[in-house]
């Protein structure tokens, strides 16, 4: 593997992005395929694309007629969820007046929720969340596939092949490399924590929410320090 230029995060590339394979393999990341061939993704403002799940042996060996994925959205997504559920717990609320009354500080409690999940996301122990470093395929944003929500694309039996080439032309932008795609295969299929990759530095972690998330979640506090 080729050390990586374009992210601090990985000491890997995780895309490969030239002198792809000419069928398609499992890691395919497709983008900007015609949307009325797809499933309908919620939100659309967060959707990004799609990753290929099927195995990569059936599909060179044109074993398959349907091509099972999973949609890739912008990581905002799982932040905005977050926050919206930080805002309307109760717990949490009472949990921020109860730190201010001790003089304590309730944005580090706010912190240590949001750095717990960005953790698990790095890390990838959460088993339904793929994490995507970064990409300028992805306009630079940080992604993630979402692997609790695997779809099918049929394919046409009498123009399968063109079909095909014509995806892997226009529509595939990048594969996974080494060690990703075989953590992709081991968390399809359900069998974690096999694939020893790089753990994500929690230095970068940290510069990721204080530049990123560290306003809008200690504004968060101070709206429920206000509230009557």
């Amino acid at each position: 593997m080729c050390e990586s230029k374009d992210s601090n995060n990985f000491k890997y590339n995780m895309y490969k992005k030239k002198n792809l394979e000419p069928y398609l393999c499992q890691g395919d990341i497709i983008i900007n395929y015609p949307k009325d061939k797809l499933q309908s993704f919620s939100p659309d403002e967060f959707f990004k694309g799609i990753i290929i799940l099927s195995y990569t042996c059936d599909l060179k060996n044109d074993k398959l007629d349907n091509i099972n994925y999973s949609p890739i959205y912008d990581i905002e997504n799982l932040i905005t969820d977050i926050y919206n559920k930080l805002k309307n717990d109760d717990r949490i609320k009472k949990e921020i007046r109860k730190r201010k009354k001790e003089q304590k500080n309730p944005n580090e409690y706010i912190r240590s929720k949001v750095l717990d999940l960005l953790h698990r996301i790095f890390n990838y122990e959460d088993k339904s969340i793929f994490y995507l470093e970064a990409d300028e395929i992805f306009n630079g944003k940080q992604c993630y596939a979402h692997l609790e929500q695997i779809y099918t694309m049929s394919l046409n039996l009498k123009d399968k092949k063109n079909q095909i080439l014509d995806l892997i032309k226009n529509c595939c932008k990048a594969s996974l490399t080494n060690p990703f795609i075989e953590k992709l295969g081991y968390m399809v299929g359900y069998c974690f924590n096999r694939v020893a990759i790089e753990v994500f530095d929690i230095t970068s972690r940290n510069q990721i929410y204080d530049n990123k998330y560290k306003s809008r979640f200690e504004g968060l506090v101070n709206s429920i320090l206000t509230q009557n």
